[in-house]
């Protein structure tokens, strides 16, 4: 018989995602910030990043407005790192992602990379 083990690290940062996406979606991005470490970093895709819990949130207000993001697969690497794959909806388009977070030892995003996974020529259909 095979026992199933639950590593209790791994669904505190399965939370901790859920946290983040919640919270993203609903247009709370002060809450969204506060799941970042004090020196926690946003990297969005295509620019150089975003540094700190106040620097987050103001980038979001205004970088994030009505975009919903779909999480599909989450899948832990590490007791620190964890892989989401989803869907991004703007109200112009939808572009398959990926979230890389990596956590502190406070389950605490220390940095985010946001990738779109999408060909050039997709992304150049996105235009307005």
């Amino acid at each position: 018989m095979t026992v199933l083990t639950i590593n209790p690290v791994h669904t505190a940062l399965k939370c901790r995602v859920q946290d983040y996406f919640k919270t993203l979606n609903a247009g709370d991005y002060y809450d969204t910030s506060l799941l970042f470490a004090l020196s926690g970093r946003l990297i969005p895709p295509f620019e150089e990043g975003v540094q700190g819990q106040d620097a987050i949130a103001h980038y979001l207000s205004h970088e994030a407005i009505e975009l919903i993001c779909r999480p599909q697969t989450v899948e832990v690497l590490t007791d620190n790192r964890v892989v989401v794959q989803g869907l991004v909806q703007t109200p112009l388009f939808s572009v398959n992602a990926i979230w890389r977070f990596n956590f502190d030892a406070d389950q605490l995003i220390q940095q985010l990379q946001v990738e779109l996974v999408a060909s050039l020529k997709e992304l150049l259909t996105y235009r307005p």
